[in-house]
């Protein structure tokens, strides 16, 4: 079964709807990915790149943002909710250093996603 889904990513301000596979026998939920990118209305930061590569741009940053925060909450025992972050202007995924962090949170999100800690 196909069903379209609209997101607004939390890393930017586009606005994307897309078709994805719902059905359970052929794809497992946590490997479900869009199929087809049906409209995207980009933001400031992605506008003026293709539909295609816009939409790639906001779902790695978005994934970046995810993974770098889950780090740092695992790292430190901070509950995932109180991890703050922010992207700066080269759409680099910034962790403000929560309590207990030392600097191997720093080096593990620089080696493995290109984020950083602040703070």
């Amino acid at each position: 079964m196909q069903k379209i889904l609209g997101w607004r990513p939390d890393t930017c301000g586009c606005r994307i709807r897309f078709q994805y596979d719902t059905d359970s026998k052929t794809v497992a939920a946590d490997q479900r990915k869009p199929e087809a990118v049906l409209e995207l209305v980009p933001c400031e930061h992605h506008a003026g790149l293709p539909m295609r590569d816009a939409y790639v741009a906001v779902w790695e940053e978005n994934d970046r943002k995810n993974r770098a925060c889950t780090l740092a909450s695992e790292s430190t025992g901070t509950p995932l909710a109180d991890i703050e972050w922010s992207i700066d202007k080269d759409r680099v995924v910034v962790i403000k250093s929560p309590p207990g962090a030392g600097p191997d949170l720093g080096i593990a999100l620089a080696a493995r996603l290109g984020a950083r800690v602040e703070g």
